[in-house]
Order: structure tokens, then C-alpha cells, then sequence
């Protein structure tokens, strides 16, 4: 089972490694960003919708309207995302932004990880998570800035 997480999270990066690219394309298409990002998420929610309904789940219900209010966050994370992959991206380099992104991703989990918070389990921030996120930090900026 762990190849297989492997496997599936490695064609999620790649796939999210290319989406800005892909994105920005629909962009230029359609003229604008915002018909790009509900593009977008048109096509997600097409994918996603048959296979809600075959679990026998409405995807929208009386579950959602009891959850609390930072369970919409993870729609608005997913339209920034795509929002500014479409916009930021092309401007100063896919790969870039996305190793931005992922430095904001990993300092933000570290903080979610050691707050338990969204209902995750309690993960201590330790000195080696520290330096995991500011090697990343340092990446970044080496890969901005280096002159190698």
C-alpha cells in the first residue's frame, strides 16, 4: 500500500508540476484568468461529482452546513491556487512558483501538524522539521538567486 501512495502522490506532483502551464494556455484562450480558473474547476468538479453520487453521498448536505467554518478554506485554497498558478506563474517561472509553493505548504503543515489543528493529529515541531522548512527556504532562494 505504500508503493501505491508513493505512486499516486508522485503523478499528483507531476500533474500539479505542469496545471500552472496547462492552465495558463486555457487562460490565453479564453482572455481571461478568472474563465480559466472556473474552467477549471468545472472540469474537477465534472470528474469528482459521478463518484460522489456513487458512494451514495449528495455532495452538499446537512454534513456541510454543520462543519465548522474552515472547512470552506480548502475550496478557496484550491481557486488560489489555480488563480495564481495561471497569473504568477508564467511571470516569474513555473518551477519557482511552484517551489514557493511548496516552502509555504511545508512551513504551513509544520504549524497545522504541531497545533493539531483541522482535526489532524498532534505532530511536535522538532528541530529537524525546522530545517526541512528552511532548506526549503534555501532552495528557494538558491534557485531565484544562484548564479551556479
Amino acid at each position: 500500500m505504500l508503493l501505491f501512495g508513493i505512486a499516486v502522490a508522485l503523478t499528483c506532483g507531476v500533474l500539479i508540476g505542469v496545471q500552472p502551464a496547462i492552465n495558463a494556455e486555457v487562460s490565453r484562450r479564453l482572455a481571461s484568468p478568472f474563465a480559466a480558473v472556473l474552467f477549471s474547476l468545472l472540469v474537477s468538479t465534472a470528474i469528482v461529482l459521478p463518484f460522489a453520487f456513487l458512494q451514495d453521498r449528495a455532495p452538499i448536505g446537512p454534513a456541510i452546513a454543520s462543519a465548522p467554518w474552515w472547512v470552506w478554506l480548502g475550496g478557496l485554497a484550491g481557486a488560489a491556487f489555480v488563480t495564481a498558478g495561471i497569473t504568477i506563474a508564467p511571470i516569474m517561472g513555473i518551477a519557482l512558483f511552484l517551489m514557493i509553493v511548496v516552502t509555504g505548504q511545508l512551513a504551513a503543515a509544520s504549524f497545522a501538524d504541531h497545533f493539531a489543528l483541522f482535526g489532524t493529529p498532534k505532530r511536535p515541531m522538532t528541530l529537524s522539521r525546522c530545517l526541512g522548512v528552511g532548506l526549503a527556504l534555501v532552495g528557494v532562494l538558491t534557485f531565484r538567486f544562484g548564479r551556479f
